[in-house]
């Protein structure tokens, strides 16, 4: 059986449609209207979780390859002292 992360987009598309079918068979507007409300909010702070991962990783790369410059600029100081 595949992953669910290895799944094509029409695939997940088909997924979540059927999902969400049942259980729209099962429970009665009120209760669909709150777990639809509810999914989007874990899909928000989910998408804001990988938001900001992503923006730490970045910032961090960007300063090694800053304090890999500045060594290499530090060594070219002392050698002219």
């Amino acid at each position: 059986m595949r992953g669910f992360f290895s799944l094509s987009p029409n695939e997940l598309i088909l997924l979540a449609t059927t999902i969400s079918l049942q259980i729209a068979e099962v429970t009665d507007a009120d209760q669909q209207n709150v777990l639809g409300n509810f999914f989007g909010a874990l899909s928000s702070n989910l998408q804001t979780i990988a938001a900001q991962a992503e923006s730490l990783k970045s910032a961090s790369e960007s300063n090694s390859k800053k304090g890999s410059n500045s060594s290499d600029d530090s060594s070219d100081d002392s050698s002219e002292g």
